[in-house]
Parts: structure tokens; C-alpha cells; sequence
């Protein structure tokens, strides 16, 4: 089962103020590694003795805490660096929300990242209806050169063919396609794998 990262967003409420947090949580992330969710950060020097949680949910509005760093006393002189692997606590192929919470210093801005899962199926192209992230993901462990073709539902190609030796690739040319259905043929290790998409 083959898990990619494809989106990363922070995202600003106004519900919350920043500014003190800022002076305490001066950097913070998240990203995908071997199939989890890694959610790091790094306080400040003189952070003081304060429980830290990661909190996470399918909506922005509504986090609930995975995690909790208990009593995390910072460096008088010196910045801190912690991570947190996030295990069963996400859903693939669905937007996920995570923030830090320092408790009384206050919370992070909200982080949103969506996991794809390939499942069994050799190729996915998501989001499918097609956006201006619309990412197509396939299996290419030996990083062989690939071809894509785009075609309407004539099957006559419609763009020049798109090559890539790596196992993703971002397709913005297809969110200025008319609206319509179309297929995407991809040709790696003679074999054909084919997909249909639309464009609304």
C-alpha cells in the first residue's frame, strides 16, 4: 500500500491570536513519512514548564487532542525541537487539521494536510473532479521514464504527451481543459494503465 503526501496548507483563524504564541512557538510543520503523519516543532528559549498537545479533526472548528507532551520545560538559553508521529489518529484521502497547543501561551494556526492512499489500484488521480492541484500518482519504484497522454472521449490526444521518471506528478494543464470527461493514458514498463476524469 503506497500512502503520498499531496497537500499542505496553514491556515489562519481569527478566533485566535497569534501574537503571543508567536514569541514561544517560533517554527512548526507537518509532513508525511513512511506512511504517518509527523507533526514537528520548536520553542523558544525560556518557554517555561507547560503541557504541549497536538490536536487533531476532520474540521477545523472541532480538534480534540491526540497527544500530550506533559510538563515540557524549555532551555533557558536555547530553543527546543520536539516531533509527534501521528499513528491511526488520520483518515486517508481526506482533508485532516492538526495544531499545537501550548495551553496557557496559547495555539498554533491550524495545519491541513491530505494523505492519498493508492489502495491496490496502480493509478489515481486526486482530486478527481480535476482542481489546480489535481496530482497524478502511480508506482515507479525504479524511477523509469513515464508517459502520459491526455485524450477526449474520441480518444485523440488533445495534449503533447507529459513525461516524468518520478512516481507523481502535478497536472495543472488539466483545470484549463473545457468542462467535459476525459481519459489519461499512462504508458511506464510497456504496460498501459488508464484513467478517466472530468472537468467541471
Amino acid at each position: 500500500m503506497k500512502r503520498i503526501l499531496i497537500i499542505v496548507l496553514a491556515i489562519c483563524k481569527s478566533l485566535y491570536s497569534f501574537a503571543q504564541i508567536d514569541a514561544y512557538l517560533i517554527d512548526y510543520g507537518i509532513n508525511e513519512q513512511n506512511e504517518h503523519v509527523i507533526i514537528h516543532w520548536r520553542t523558544s528559549a525560556g518557554f517555561t514548564c507547560e503541557d504541549i498537545k497536538v490536536e487533531h479533526g476532520l474540521d477545523s472548528n472541532m480538534l480534540r487532542s491526540i497527544y500530550i507532551y506533559p510538563g515540557i520545560c524549555g532551555a533557558d538559553t536555547t530553543e527546543e525541537s520536539y516531533a509527534y508521529t501521528v499513528g491511526s489518529d488520520f483518515i486517508y484521502n481526506v482533508p485532516n487539521y492538526f495544531r499545537i497547543n501550548l495551553g496557557k501561551y496559547g495555539v498554533s494556526k491550524i495545519l491541513q494536510i491530505t494523505v492519498v492512499s493508492l489502495d491496490s489500484v496502480a493509478l489515481k488521480l486526486f482530486p478527481n473532479p480535476i482542481t489546480e492541484s489535481s496530482t497524478l500518482f502511480f508506482e515507479n519504484y525504479s524511477n523509469e521514464t513515464a508517459t502520459i497522454q491526455i485524450k477526449n472521449v474520441i480518444g485523440k490526444i488533445i495534449l503533447p504527451d507529459i513525461q516524468t521518471k518520478k512516481n507523481s506528478i502535478k497536472l495543472n494543464e488539466l483545470n484549463q481543459l473545457p468542462a467535459g470527461i476525459y481519459r489519461l493514458d499512462l504508458y511506464l514498463n510497456r504496460k498501459t494503465s488508464g484513467i478517466i476524469f472530468i472537468v467541471l
